[in-house]
Protein backbone atom coordinates (compact mmCIF):
# COMPACT_ATOMS: atom_id res chain seq x y z
CA UNK A 1 0.00 0.00 0.00
CA UNK A 2 2.80 2.21 0.76
CA UNK A 3 4.85 1.72 -2.66
CA UNK A 4 1.69 2.47 -4.11
CA UNK A 5 1.15 6.00 -2.32
CA UNK A 6 4.47 6.83 -3.56
CA UNK A 7 4.43 5.63 -6.97
CA UNK A 8 1.16 7.70 -7.18
CA UNK A 9 2.98 10.43 -5.77
CA UNK A 10 6.28 10.28 -8.12
CA UNK A 11 3.27 10.08 -11.21
CA UNK A 12 1.07 12.94 -10.16
CA UNK A 13 4.13 14.87 -9.79
CA UNK A 14 5.91 14.16 -13.15
CA UNK A 15 2.59 15.34 -14.75
CA UNK A 16 2.38 18.60 -13.15
CA UNK A 17 5.82 19.25 -13.91
CA UNK A 18 5.48 18.59 -17.21
CA UNK A 19 2.04 20.43 -17.78
CA UNK A 20 3.82 23.70 -16.00
CA UNK A 21 6.66 22.75 -18.39
CA UNK A 22 4.57 23.21 -21.02
CA UNK A 23 2.22 26.10 -20.65
CA UNK A 24 4.41 27.86 -17.59
CA UNK A 25 3.93 27.91 -13.92
CA UNK A 26 1.97 30.66 -11.51
CA UNK A 27 4.08 33.50 -9.92
CA UNK A 28 6.94 32.37 -7.94
CA UNK A 29 7.29 29.02 -9.22
CA UNK A 30 8.92 30.09 -12.43
CA UNK A 31 11.97 27.38 -11.49
CA UNK A 32 9.16 24.35 -11.54
CA UNK A 33 8.43 25.37 -15.13
CA UNK A 34 12.09 25.57 -16.11
CA UNK A 35 12.62 21.63 -14.54
CA UNK A 36 9.53 20.70 -16.44
CA UNK A 37 11.19 21.61 -19.82
CA UNK A 38 14.01 20.00 -19.41
CA UNK A 39 12.06 17.13 -18.60
CA UNK A 40 10.15 17.66 -22.06
CA UNK A 41 14.03 17.91 -23.36
CA UNK A 42 14.84 14.62 -21.70
CA UNK A 43 11.93 12.88 -22.30
CA UNK A 44 11.87 13.42 -26.31
CA UNK A 45 15.88 12.76 -26.11
CA UNK A 46 15.07 9.45 -24.76
CA UNK A 47 12.17 8.87 -26.96
CA UNK A 48 14.50 9.25 -30.29
CA UNK A 49 17.11 7.31 -28.44
CA UNK A 50 14.78 4.26 -27.82
CA UNK A 51 13.64 4.51 -31.42
CA UNK A 52 16.85 4.06 -33.40
CA UNK A 53 19.21 2.11 -31.40
CA UNK A 54 18.02 -1.42 -31.36
CA UNK A 55 19.44 -2.83 -27.98
CA UNK A 56 17.79 0.21 -25.81
CA UNK A 57 14.90 -0.30 -27.62
CA UNK A 58 14.92 -3.96 -26.36
CA UNK A 59 15.80 -2.82 -22.65
CA UNK A 60 13.01 -0.07 -23.00
CA UNK A 61 10.12 -2.08 -24.49
CA UNK A 62 10.96 -5.50 -24.98
CA UNK A 63 10.41 -5.57 -20.74
CA UNK A 64 6.88 -4.68 -21.18
CA UNK A 65 4.49 -6.49 -22.54
CA UNK A 66 2.17 -3.70 -23.53
CA UNK A 67 4.93 -1.52 -24.88
CA UNK A 68 6.07 -4.56 -27.03
CA UNK A 69 2.61 -5.27 -28.51
CA UNK A 70 2.22 -1.05 -29.52
CA UNK A 71 5.76 -0.71 -30.59
CA UNK A 72 6.38 -4.26 -31.97
CA UNK A 73 8.46 -4.49 -35.33
CA UNK A 74 7.01 -5.22 -38.55
CA UNK A 75 8.34 -5.48 -42.08
CA UNK A 76 8.19 -2.22 -44.76
CA UNK A 77 4.68 -1.62 -46.38
CA UNK A 78 6.29 -2.83 -49.87
CA UNK A 79 7.87 -6.25 -48.30
CA UNK A 80 4.52 -6.80 -47.00
CA UNK A 81 3.06 -6.50 -49.86
CA UNK A 82 5.53 -9.23 -51.39
CA UNK A 83 4.61 -12.22 -48.74
CA UNK A 84 2.62 -15.20 -49.64
CA UNK A 85 -0.71 -15.67 -46.92
CA UNK A 86 1.64 -18.54 -45.38
CA UNK A 87 4.70 -15.86 -45.09
CA UNK A 88 1.72 -13.63 -43.39
CA UNK A 89 0.68 -16.31 -41.20
CA UNK A 90 3.98 -17.26 -40.22
CA UNK A 91 5.79 -14.00 -39.43
CA UNK A 92 2.44 -12.86 -37.20
CA UNK A 93 3.43 -15.84 -34.75
CA UNK A 94 6.84 -14.87 -34.85
CA UNK A 95 6.40 -10.91 -34.27
CA UNK A 96 3.92 -12.61 -31.18
CA UNK A 97 6.31 -14.16 -28.74
CA UNK A 98 3.52 -16.92 -27.28
CA UNK A 99 4.08 -18.48 -24.32
CA UNK A 100 2.84 -21.38 -25.87
CA UNK A 101 5.65 -21.84 -28.22
CA UNK A 102 8.31 -20.53 -26.36
CA UNK A 103 8.05 -23.08 -23.77
CA UNK A 104 7.93 -25.87 -26.31
CA UNK A 105 10.92 -24.55 -27.40
CA UNK A 106 12.73 -24.76 -24.80
CA UNK A 107 13.78 -20.79 -25.34
CA UNK A 108 12.73 -19.55 -21.78
CA UNK A 109 14.45 -19.36 -18.45
CA UNK A 110 12.72 -19.75 -14.99
CA UNK A 111 14.04 -17.44 -11.87
CA UNK A 112 12.64 -15.88 -8.82
CA UNK A 113 11.14 -12.69 -8.31
CA UNK A 114 11.17 -10.66 -4.67
CA UNK A 115 8.12 -11.70 -3.64
CA UNK A 116 9.26 -15.61 -4.20
CA UNK A 117 7.11 -16.12 -6.99
CA UNK A 118 7.91 -18.12 -10.07
CA UNK A 119 9.05 -15.52 -12.81
CA UNK A 120 9.72 -16.72 -16.21
CA UNK A 121 11.50 -14.99 -18.71
CA UNK A 122 10.77 -14.87 -22.63
CA UNK A 123 13.20 -14.06 -25.80
CA UNK A 124 12.29 -10.25 -26.87
CA UNK A 125 11.52 -9.37 -29.99
CA UNK A 126 13.98 -6.56 -31.56
CA UNK A 127 13.28 -6.61 -35.72
CA UNK A 128 11.53 -8.50 -38.29
CA UNK A 129 13.42 -8.93 -41.75
CA UNK A 130 12.59 -10.28 -45.15
CA UNK A 131 15.57 -12.28 -46.40
CA UNK A 132 15.86 -14.53 -49.49
CA UNK A 133 15.05 -17.39 -48.16
CA UNK A 134 11.73 -15.83 -46.44
CA UNK A 135 10.54 -13.49 -43.55
CA UNK A 136 12.43 -13.76 -40.36
CA UNK A 137 12.72 -12.99 -36.99
CA UNK A 138 15.93 -11.65 -34.65
CA UNK A 139 15.41 -11.82 -30.87
CA UNK A 140 17.46 -10.67 -28.37
CA UNK A 141 18.33 -14.25 -26.13
CA UNK A 142 17.48 -14.57 -22.13
CA UNK A 143 20.30 -14.38 -19.81
CA UNK A 144 21.42 -17.58 -19.55
CA UNK A 145 21.02 -18.64 -22.93
CA UNK A 146 22.82 -18.29 -26.29
CA UNK A 147 22.06 -18.80 -29.85
CA UNK A 148 23.19 -22.11 -29.92
CA UNK A 149 19.93 -23.31 -27.94
CA UNK A 150 17.30 -22.41 -30.03
CA UNK A 151 17.27 -25.79 -31.72
CA UNK A 152 15.86 -26.00 -35.65
CA UNK A 153 13.61 -29.29 -35.06
CA UNK A 154 12.24 -27.83 -31.50
CA UNK A 155 11.20 -24.61 -32.99
CA UNK A 156 10.11 -25.51 -35.95
CA UNK A 157 7.50 -28.23 -34.20
CA UNK A 158 6.78 -25.48 -31.80
CA UNK A 159 5.71 -22.93 -34.43
CA UNK A 160 4.14 -25.40 -36.89
CA UNK A 161 6.11 -23.88 -39.49
CA UNK A 162 9.77 -25.14 -40.64
CA UNK A 163 12.57 -22.25 -39.55
CA UNK A 164 16.01 -22.49 -39.64
CA UNK A 165 18.15 -21.00 -36.39
CA UNK A 166 21.07 -18.96 -36.54
CA UNK A 167 23.53 -16.37 -34.40
CA UNK A 168 22.52 -12.88 -35.77
CA UNK A 169 25.03 -11.95 -33.08
CA UNK A 170 26.45 -13.65 -29.88
CA UNK A 171 23.34 -12.01 -27.89
CA UNK A 172 20.50 -12.64 -30.41
CA UNK A 173 19.50 -15.33 -32.88
CA UNK A 174 17.42 -15.39 -35.79
CA UNK A 175 14.39 -17.77 -36.59
CA UNK A 176 14.36 -18.24 -40.53
CA UNK A 177 11.25 -19.35 -42.21
CA UNK A 178 11.73 -21.40 -45.26
CA UNK A 179 9.62 -20.40 -47.58
CA UNK A 180 11.68 -19.71 -50.23
CA UNK A 181 14.83 -21.02 -52.21
CA UNK A 182 15.89 -17.87 -54.23
CA UNK A 183 18.73 -20.42 -55.56
CA UNK A 184 16.97 -23.42 -55.87
CA UNK A 185 14.05 -21.59 -57.99
CA UNK A 186 16.34 -19.77 -60.44
CA UNK A 187 16.73 -23.21 -61.65
CA UNK A 188 20.50 -24.19 -63.16
CA UNK A 189 22.90 -21.40 -63.48
CA UNK A 190 24.44 -21.06 -66.86
CA UNK A 191 28.13 -20.18 -67.20
CA UNK A 192 29.17 -17.10 -68.73
CA UNK A 193 32.23 -15.50 -68.61
CA UNK A 194 33.76 -12.38 -67.00
CA UNK A 195 36.59 -11.17 -68.18
CA UNK A 196 39.10 -10.92 -65.80
CA UNK A 197 41.77 -7.05 -65.52
CA UNK A 198 43.80 -8.84 -63.31
CA UNK A 199 44.30 -12.39 -64.07
CA UNK A 200 45.10 -12.83 -59.88
CA UNK A 201 41.66 -11.54 -59.30
CA UNK A 202 38.71 -13.48 -57.96
CA UNK A 203 37.01 -15.25 -60.22
CA UNK A 204 32.94 -15.40 -60.82
CA UNK A 205 31.83 -18.79 -60.43
CA UNK A 206 27.93 -18.32 -59.88
CA UNK A 207 25.84 -16.59 -58.07
CA UNK A 208 24.17 -15.82 -54.68
CA UNK A 209 20.86 -14.41 -53.84
CA UNK A 210 22.12 -11.39 -53.85
CA UNK A 211 23.81 -11.25 -57.64
CA UNK A 212 27.13 -13.05 -58.89
CA UNK A 213 29.84 -14.81 -56.62
CA UNK A 214 33.31 -14.34 -57.24
CA UNK A 215 35.84 -17.09 -55.71
CA UNK A 216 39.41 -15.43 -54.59
CA UNK A 217 41.56 -18.69 -56.29
CA UNK A 218 45.20 -16.84 -56.38
CA UNK A 219 46.85 -16.09 -52.59
CA UNK A 220 44.73 -19.08 -50.90
CA UNK A 221 44.73 -22.84 -51.32
CA UNK A 222 41.30 -23.73 -51.49
CA UNK A 223 39.30 -27.79 -50.74
CA UNK A 224 36.50 -28.39 -52.48
CA UNK A 225 34.54 -30.52 -50.07
CA UNK A 226 31.34 -32.75 -51.19
CA UNK A 227 29.52 -35.84 -51.76
CA UNK A 228 29.26 -37.10 -54.65
CA UNK A 229 26.79 -35.75 -57.22
CA UNK A 230 27.21 -32.33 -55.26
CA UNK A 231 28.72 -30.38 -58.15
CA UNK A 232 32.48 -30.20 -57.59
CA UNK A 233 32.73 -30.57 -61.35
CA UNK A 234 30.60 -27.51 -61.41
CA UNK A 235 32.88 -25.26 -59.41
CA UNK A 236 36.21 -26.35 -61.05
CA UNK A 237 35.19 -25.80 -64.67
CA UNK A 238 33.80 -22.27 -63.63
CA UNK A 239 36.94 -21.72 -62.54
CA UNK A 240 39.10 -23.16 -65.63
CA UNK A 241 36.51 -21.58 -67.68
CA UNK A 242 36.92 -18.19 -66.04
CA UNK A 243 40.82 -18.59 -65.91
CA UNK A 244 41.04 -20.14 -69.50
CA UNK A 245 42.05 -16.51 -71.00
CA UNK A 246 44.77 -16.31 -68.76
CA UNK A 247 45.64 -19.75 -69.50
CA UNK A 248 45.91 -18.79 -73.37
CA UNK A 249 47.65 -15.96 -72.70
CA UNK A 250 50.26 -18.00 -70.86
CA UNK A 251 50.00 -16.11 -67.57
CA UNK A 252 48.35 -18.89 -65.93
CA UNK A 253 49.64 -22.62 -65.98
CA UNK A 254 47.49 -25.52 -64.51
CA UNK A 255 48.56 -28.55 -64.02
CA UNK A 256 45.85 -31.64 -63.57
CA UNK A 257 45.56 -34.74 -61.18
CA UNK A 258 43.21 -37.07 -61.76
CA UNK A 259 43.63 -40.13 -60.65
CA UNK A 260 40.42 -41.49 -61.44
CA UNK A 261 41.34 -42.62 -64.81
CA UNK A 262 41.39 -39.08 -66.20
CA UNK A 263 37.64 -38.79 -66.44
CA UNK A 264 36.48 -35.73 -65.40
CA UNK A 265 39.60 -33.16 -66.71
CA UNK A 266 40.27 -35.49 -70.30
CA UNK A 267 37.23 -32.65 -71.47
CA UNK A 268 39.28 -29.97 -70.52
CA UNK A 269 42.93 -31.65 -71.57
CA UNK A 270 43.67 -28.45 -73.58
CA UNK A 271 43.75 -26.08 -70.94
CA UNK A 272 46.23 -28.09 -68.74
CA UNK A 273 50.26 -27.61 -68.59
CA UNK A 274 50.45 -31.00 -67.90
CA UNK A 275 48.04 -33.61 -66.25
CA UNK A 276 49.12 -37.06 -64.12
CA UNK A 277 46.87 -39.68 -64.70
CA UNK A 278 48.90 -42.28 -62.44
CA UNK A 279 50.25 -42.27 -58.60
CA UNK A 280 53.64 -42.02 -60.22
CA UNK A 281 53.03 -39.37 -62.52
CA UNK A 282 51.28 -37.61 -59.28
CA UNK A 283 54.19 -37.59 -57.79
CA UNK A 284 56.25 -36.31 -59.90
CA UNK A 285 54.47 -33.23 -61.00
CA UNK A 286 53.80 -32.31 -56.99
CA UNK A 287 58.18 -33.10 -56.55
CA UNK A 288 58.57 -30.67 -59.60
CA UNK A 289 56.49 -28.08 -58.58
CA UNK A 290 57.88 -28.08 -54.79
CA UNK A 291 61.36 -27.80 -56.41
CA UNK A 292 60.10 -24.73 -59.14
CA UNK A 293 58.68 -23.05 -56.06
CA UNK A 294 61.80 -23.08 -54.48
CA UNK A 295 63.69 -22.04 -57.59
CA UNK A 296 60.95 -19.12 -57.85
CA UNK A 297 61.80 -18.01 -54.05
CA UNK A 298 65.67 -17.76 -54.88
CA UNK A 299 64.60 -15.57 -57.47
CA UNK A 300 62.58 -13.56 -56.10
CA UNK A 301 65.41 -12.93 -52.90
CA UNK A 302 68.11 -12.14 -55.58
CA UNK A 303 65.96 -9.80 -56.82
CA UNK A 304 64.44 -7.92 -54.10
CA UNK A 305 60.92 -8.69 -54.87
CA UNK A 306 58.42 -9.18 -51.88
CA UNK A 307 55.54 -9.96 -54.36
CA UNK A 308 54.92 -12.23 -57.11
CA UNK A 309 54.02 -10.35 -60.35
CA UNK A 310 52.75 -12.66 -63.17
CA UNK A 311 54.17 -12.79 -66.58
CA UNK A 312 54.84 -14.93 -68.94
CA UNK A 313 58.31 -16.18 -67.89
CA UNK A 314 56.70 -16.58 -64.38
CA UNK A 315 53.13 -17.30 -64.33
CA UNK A 316 50.68 -18.10 -61.97
CA UNK A 317 50.71 -21.90 -61.18
CA UNK A 318 47.38 -23.41 -60.17
CA UNK A 319 47.43 -27.28 -58.53
CA UNK A 320 44.16 -28.59 -59.58
CA UNK A 321 43.72 -32.08 -57.84
CA UNK A 322 40.27 -34.20 -58.48
CA UNK A 323 39.80 -36.47 -55.54
CA UNK A 324 42.56 -35.42 -53.30
CA UNK A 325 42.28 -38.69 -51.46
CA UNK A 326 43.40 -40.84 -53.77
CA UNK A 327 46.99 -39.38 -52.89
CA UNK A 328 46.65 -41.06 -49.68
CA UNK A 329 44.90 -44.45 -50.32
CA UNK A 330 46.58 -45.08 -53.76
CA UNK A 331 49.90 -44.66 -52.79
CA UNK A 332 51.66 -48.41 -53.78
CA UNK A 333 54.02 -47.70 -49.84
CA UNK A 334 54.21 -45.94 -47.23
CA UNK A 335 57.87 -43.92 -48.26
CA UNK A 336 55.76 -43.05 -51.76
CA UNK A 337 53.21 -41.65 -49.83
CA UNK A 338 55.06 -39.65 -47.19
CA UNK A 339 57.20 -38.31 -50.41
CA UNK A 340 54.14 -37.04 -51.62
CA UNK A 341 52.55 -35.86 -48.35
CA UNK A 342 56.22 -33.66 -47.45
CA UNK A 343 56.04 -32.53 -51.21
CA UNK A 344 52.41 -31.58 -51.28
CA UNK A 345 53.10 -29.47 -47.76
CA UNK A 346 56.14 -28.16 -48.73
CA UNK A 347 53.97 -26.43 -51.74
CA UNK A 348 50.62 -25.75 -49.43
CA UNK A 349 52.76 -23.64 -47.08
CA UNK A 350 54.67 -21.47 -48.97
CA UNK A 351 52.90 -21.35 -52.41
CA UNK A 352 51.17 -18.35 -52.26
CA UNK A 353 54.40 -16.43 -52.10
CA UNK A 354 55.68 -17.20 -55.19
CA UNK A 355 52.67 -16.79 -57.06
CA UNK A 356 51.23 -20.48 -56.77
CA UNK A 357 47.59 -21.34 -55.33
CA UNK A 358 45.67 -24.93 -55.22
CA UNK A 359 42.00 -26.00 -55.60
CA UNK A 360 41.98 -29.89 -54.34
CA UNK A 361 37.94 -31.88 -54.43
CA UNK A 362 37.69 -34.27 -51.90
CA UNK A 363 34.48 -36.27 -50.92
CA UNK A 364 35.65 -36.97 -47.59
CA UNK A 365 36.23 -34.22 -44.60
CA UNK A 366 37.99 -35.69 -42.27
CA UNK A 367 41.83 -34.78 -41.54
CA UNK A 368 42.71 -39.18 -42.05
CA UNK A 369 41.42 -38.45 -45.39
CA UNK A 370 44.01 -36.51 -46.18
CA UNK A 371 46.85 -35.25 -44.36
CA UNK A 372 47.76 -31.88 -45.18
CA UNK A 373 44.28 -30.97 -44.71
CA UNK A 374 44.58 -28.02 -41.64
CA UNK A 375 47.51 -26.31 -44.47
CA UNK A 376 44.25 -25.56 -46.93
CA UNK A 377 43.71 -22.05 -46.21
CA UNK A 378 39.77 -21.54 -47.78
CA UNK A 379 37.12 -24.38 -47.85
CA UNK A 380 34.36 -24.61 -50.07
CA UNK A 381 31.35 -27.18 -48.44
CA UNK A 382 29.00 -28.37 -51.09
CA UNK A 383 25.94 -31.36 -50.23
CA UNK A 384 27.05 -33.58 -47.50
CA UNK A 385 24.78 -36.65 -46.11
CA UNK A 386 25.36 -36.09 -42.56
CA UNK A 387 25.15 -33.19 -40.05
CA UNK A 388 28.81 -34.87 -38.87
CA UNK A 389 30.07 -34.03 -42.10
CA UNK A 390 28.83 -30.74 -42.48
CA UNK A 391 30.18 -29.71 -39.13
CA UNK A 392 33.92 -31.33 -40.05
CA UNK A 393 33.71 -29.28 -43.30
CA UNK A 394 33.25 -25.78 -42.19
CA UNK A 395 32.89 -26.23 -38.51
CA UNK A 396 30.53 -26.00 -35.97
CA UNK A 397 30.44 -21.67 -35.77
CA UNK A 398 29.87 -22.00 -39.45
CA UNK A 399 26.87 -24.79 -38.98
CA UNK A 400 25.16 -22.48 -36.16
CA UNK A 401 25.49 -19.79 -38.80
CA UNK A 402 23.36 -21.32 -41.32
CA UNK A 403 25.91 -23.48 -43.46
CA UNK A 404 23.34 -26.50 -43.75
CA UNK A 405 25.47 -28.41 -46.43
CA UNK A 406 23.01 -31.63 -44.66
CA UNK A 407 20.01 -29.89 -45.97
CA UNK A 408 20.82 -29.31 -49.32
CA UNK A 409 18.49 -31.04 -51.95
CA UNK A 410 20.32 -33.64 -54.15
CA UNK A 411 18.29 -31.57 -57.13
CA UNK A 412 20.45 -28.55 -56.47
CA UNK A 413 24.23 -29.69 -57.34
CA UNK A 414 26.66 -26.67 -56.86
CA UNK A 415 24.88 -25.43 -54.06
CA UNK A 416 27.29 -24.97 -51.11
CA UNK A 417 28.80 -22.77 -48.66
CA UNK A 418 31.98 -20.87 -48.17
CA UNK A 419 33.11 -18.52 -45.72
CA UNK A 420 33.77 -15.02 -46.64
CA UNK A 421 37.32 -14.02 -45.87
CA UNK A 422 37.24 -10.46 -45.67
CA UNK A 423 33.87 -10.68 -43.69
CA UNK A 424 33.79 -13.87 -41.83
CA UNK A 425 30.40 -14.46 -42.59
CA UNK A 426 28.70 -17.79 -44.24
CA UNK A 427 27.99 -17.32 -47.87
CA UNK A 428 25.72 -19.76 -50.12
CA UNK A 429 26.26 -19.93 -53.54
CA UNK A 430 25.43 -22.20 -56.32
CA UNK A 431 28.28 -22.70 -59.00
CA UNK A 432 27.46 -22.31 -62.74
CA UNK A 433 26.62 -25.51 -64.73
CA UNK A 434 29.52 -25.92 -67.96
CA UNK A 435 28.24 -28.17 -69.94
CA UNK A 436 30.38 -31.21 -71.85
CA UNK A 437 29.96 -28.77 -74.94
CA UNK A 438 31.03 -25.53 -72.82
CA UNK A 439 34.20 -27.35 -71.69
CA UNK A 440 34.78 -28.39 -75.23
CA UNK A 441 34.55 -25.15 -76.70
CA UNK A 442 36.70 -23.62 -74.14
CA UNK A 443 39.31 -25.74 -74.55
CA UNK A 444 39.40 -25.63 -78.08
CA UNK A 445 39.18 -21.46 -78.01
CA UNK A 446 41.79 -21.10 -74.98
CA UNK A 447 44.30 -24.06 -75.35
CA UNK A 448 47.39 -23.57 -73.24
CA UNK A 449 50.50 -22.97 -75.14
CA UNK A 450 52.25 -25.89 -76.08
CA UNK A 451 56.19 -26.26 -75.80
CA UNK A 452 56.61 -24.70 -72.89
CA UNK A 453 59.60 -25.81 -70.56
CA UNK A 454 58.46 -26.32 -66.84
CA UNK A 455 61.26 -24.14 -65.87
CA UNK A 456 60.69 -20.90 -64.89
Amino acid sequence: MNRFIGWSIVVLMTILLLVFGLIGAPAGLEGVATLGRVLWVVLILGAILVAIIPALRYRVLGRSKFLATVFRPRLARADRASLSKFEKSALARLRHVNPEWAVAAGVTRDGAARNGEKLRTFPALVRVELRAHGPAAVYQVVPGTVPSDYDDEKMSAALGFPVECSAASASSVRVQVRSRDALADQGTIPFRMVPLADPAAPVCIGVTSEGPFSLPIFGRQTLLVGASGSGKGSVIWSVLGQLSPSIHAGIVRVHGIDLKGGVELTAGRALFHDVAYTYDEAAAMIERLARRLDDRLEYMRSNGLRKHVPTVEHPLEVLLVDEAASLNYLAPDAKSRGAVDANLKRWLSTARAAGGATLAAMQDPRKESLSSRDLFTATIALRFRTKDDAVLALGSAAYEAGAHCDRIPTSTPGMGYVIDGESGDVVQFRASWVSDQDIAQIAQRFAAPVGVSDDD
